[in-house]
């Protein structure tokens, strides 16, 4: 036996976040600690009913290339299925320089019209969107996950308000 050593670290898990916005951002294979989330987000909203208690969510899923969107179908219909008024759910690519057709998409052709579609990068733009009392859930490559946590971290939102989860 070769000894293996694994670098782990992160707070990546869903609490409780009363009525403030949930922000989820996802890079590339990241989206999935991220989509974990975003499904309990969406059970616990919809046991919420019509009350005041009602948090919206901003999700970004940025990916190189529209074959690397690896659950975008689930989550289209998700959002499409859960979305409130105030909801967004915007995919990116970044090595890109078009979205294929509607008819590439398949089955999840509706739902996908719900979705903004982006070429290029989007992360700051999308984090600066968010209130600055929202709670953050992150999970990409390093490079992302440094950024989106410095440019937090220079709005001022406080690091209790940070999730991330790094596998590297």
């Amino acid at each position: 036996g070769r000894d293996l050593k694994i670098k782990v670290g992160g707070n990546c898990t869903l609490g409780g976040q009363d009525n403030k916005t949930v922000v989820f951002c996802a890079g590339g294979i990241g989206v999935s600690p991220v989509l974990g989330n975003y499904r309990d987000f969406l059970s616990r909203r919809q046991h919420l009913g019509n009350s005041s208690a009602n948090p919206k969510s901003m999700f970004l899923y940025s990916v190189s290339t529209q074959t690397e969107l690896v659950f975008g179908e689930e989550l289209a219909q998700l959002f499409y299925n859960h979305q409130k008024n105030e909801d967004r759910m915007i995919f990116t690519l970044t090595k890109s320089s078009c979205w294929q057709t509607p008819e590439k998409f398949g089955g999840w052709n509706s739902a996908r019209q719900a979705i903004e579609l982006r070429i290029g990068r989007y992360l700051c733009e999308f984090l600066d969107a968010a209130p600055t009392d929202a709670v953050f859930y992150i999970c990409g490559p390093p490079a992302m996950n440094d950024d989106a946590v410095a440019y937090l971290e220079a709005k001022g939102i406080p690091s209790a308000n940070m999730k991330y989860e790094k596998w590297w």
